[in-house]
């Protein structure tokens, strides 16, 4: 057992406080018989040696050494917390390319582990990797095809777009967040997509167009105790712009940290995402936003050590996805207009017809009046194989094979599935403010994203970062690219809660041997 004195308590103090509970000797008075008596035992031996121990060794005493900075981790210690902070839309090679601004990214890469790439499920948008990161399955499985859900109108079409839905409107498996709760770990998420409603989560902030609405309502009320949040409205989050609401999420964060710290805690920044979308992948903002970033990773370690769990925490830093420059913009809905095949009003609506794509970025899906009108499903296919800009057209047949969900078990999901080529975009918008004929237009005349995602994840550009540090973890080590649904089930292994999933399991490679095999220590 180890002794340690509290701060302000000298040897001489805790000396007499021992002889008075041992041995009845009052301070500054003789032994007494009992004294004697008792010390013709063994136990008075061993007592003594003790005593002897601790005033020949005073550093193991001393305030200074209670209070010395810890030692590094060991790696073959199971860590009692687990931090995941995604920094969406962060390419694997911006590390390298970026490093002067990436401090803090660059020294937990240097001194953990470090993999080449990040690879991303299809379709690589924010919202389905984000829940292949916690389910360890993709699209086909958990059901989660875009930022939201694609519904059917009472006809058919138009379609309808949903964001404002909850966890089991939209995930169709189990979580790695489920799998924590029924084994009695806590959880917390900050703007975690697919998470709004959930009811093993902790404290949550989700990733909503109405997130403070959608919030656990006793983590915002020891936010607005501890005046990091002005009100309950959702402008209490939008008076910020892409930076402020990026630190709004990270002190949310350290508060979590310093106040109740989770057995796992997953934060989504977004910053870097927004800015890329908007000025492409060399700009002066996105540069800014590097920076920012990278910031915010200094404050969730600086957090963590001064919590004193640095030390008994696993941090992994990853993306959902990269990022590719797109000059130029496709418009699915324009071409299926052209051919008859999508009705729109005077104002530039879709209001009917017998064809409609949902598309973003990299990834769309068509939708069709009458899904099962097999020949007319096939003429919109053979018709898009041969437009500009699209590398790949799946038929449903083809869906399992590339991850993603088939509309008969899945209903929002349509009946084709298109993939644009590597750094040609897609867009729904039906008019544009320039070439208002043209079924491809330059992106940055028409305000459409300069860079974009979504693309088949064979594409080089779509993978992301992967940073891993902590107890438990591989240090100074570079492995292969890893695939993002090999996370979940990591998870769970580093906490104890075995998650595995069919096609995913544990990334046993950025591991410690010890993990590997069972021989690991607990984190006191």
């Amino acid at each position: 057992m180890r002794v340690k004195a509290r701060s302000g308590t000298n040897r001489t103090e805790l000396f007499d406080k021992m002889l008075a509970n041992t041995f009845k000797i009052l301070p500054g008075q003789p032994p007494t018989p009992h004294f004697y008596s008792t010390c013709a035992s063994e136990y008075c031996l061993r007592v003594l040696f003790i005593l002897f121990l601790l005033l020949t060794f005073p550093l193991s005493l001393s305030p200074a050494k209670a209070n010395a900075p810890q030692a590094e981790h060991s790696s073959e210690i199971r860590p009692a917390h687990v931090v995941v902070i995604s920094i969406d839309g962060f390419q694997a090679d911006m590390l390298e390319t970026y490093e002067g601004l990436l401090p803090n990214l660059t020294a937990l890469a240097a001194k953990g582990v470090m993999a080449d790439g990040f690879i991303p499920t299809n379709p690589s948008l924010t919202w389905p990797n984000h829940t292949s990161m916690v389910t360890g399955t993709g699209s086909r499985d958990h059901s989660v095809i875009f930022n939201g859900m694609v519904e059917r109108t009472g006809s058919g079409l138009p379609l309808r777009f949903e964001a404002n839905l909850h966890q089991h409107q939209l995930v169709a498996t189990g979580t790695i967040y489920d799998a924590l709760y029924e084994a009695g770990l806590r959880t917390a998420a900050i703007n975690w997509p697919a998470t709004a409603g959930s009811t093993t989560i902790a404290d949550n902030i989700p990733d909503v167009p109405d997130p403070i609405g959608e919030a656990t309502e006793d983590f915002l009320w020891d936010l607005f105790d501890d005046e990091l949040l002005d009100d309950f409205t959702s402008f209490a989050l939008w008076q910020y712009d892409h930076a402020g609401r990026d630190q709004f999420w990270t002190n949310a964060a350290g508060w979590l940290i310093h106040n109740r710290m989770p057995d796992l805690l997953l934060l989504h920044l977004l910053q870097l995402d927004s800015m890329l979308h908007r000025n492409s992948t060399d700009s002066d903002e996105v540069l800014g936003a590097l920076s920012n970033t990278d910031a915010l990773i200094g404050k969730m370690v600086s957090d963590l050590k001064e919590a004193a769990l640095y030390y008994q925490t696993a941090l992994f830093i990853v993306s959902d996805h990269g990022m590719v420059n797109t000059p130029q913009t496709l418009l699915p809905n324009r071409l299926l207009q052209q051919n008859g095949m999508l009705e729109v009003s005077e104002d530039g609506q879709a209001i009917g017809g017998s064809a409609q794509v949902h598309a973003v970025g990299g990834f769309g899906m068509v939708y069709f009046q009458d899904p099962e009108n097999d020949g007319f499903i096939e003429e919109v296919a053979a018709l898009f194989a041969q437009t500009s800009g699209i590398a790949r057209v799946l038929r449903q047949d083809e869906f399992e094979r590339y991850g993603l969900p088939n509309p008969g078990t899945h209903p929002h999901a349509g009946q084709l599935a298109l993939f644009s080529e590597c750094g040609t975009s897609m867009n729904i918008a039906l008019r544009t403010q320039t070439h208002p004929h043209d079924t491809i237009v330059p992106s940055i005349e028409n305000d459409f994203a300069l860079a974009h995602h979504g693309f088949f994840n064979e594409c080089a550009s779509m993978s992301g970062l992967f940073i891993g540090y902590g107890p438990g973890l591989q240090t100074e080590t570079t492995v292969p690219a890893i695939s993002i649904k090999d996370l979940a089930p990591t998870l769970g292994l580093l906490l104890g809660v075995p998650f595995e999933t069919p096609g995913s399991s544990p990334l046993y490679e950025v591991l410690h041997p010890s993990l590997r095999h069972g021989q690991v220590q607990e984190n006191p």
